[in-house]
């Protein structure tokens, strides 16, 4: 399964990134056959990463995080916190639809 979506990212290999200001910028070339042949993660590995994110874990995540971790004046996570029960459904809604594939 893993093997399969390689494809999916080599389309566009070796071209660069792109900037927010849409600058092209180089990147080193792709060595394809690292990623065809190369290590792999095992099934279990690769399961936890596509498992799903359940409320539980974005909470906890969340409240985890101090205060003064994040940009503003009272940093986006203190006003998620505080304001949790008004923002809980959208903040877990939104968490979600970043993770869905």
């Amino acid at each position: 399964m893993v093997r399969s979506s390689i494809p999916f990212f080599l389309k566009d290999a070796g071209k660069g990134t792109r900037d927010l200001l849409s600058t092209l910028k180089p990147t080193f070339p792709i060595i394809k056959s690292v990623i065809h042949y190369g290590p792999c993660l095992d099934v279990t590995s690769y399961a936890s990463l596509l498992a799903s994110v359940i409320d539980d874990d974005i909470k906890h995540a969340l409240f985890s995080i101090g205060n003064e971790k994040a940009l503003g004046l009272g940093g986006y996570s203190f006003f998620f916190k505080r304001a949790w029960s008004i923002v809980r459904g959208d903040f877990y809604a939104a968490i979600k639809d970043f993770f869905c594939f």
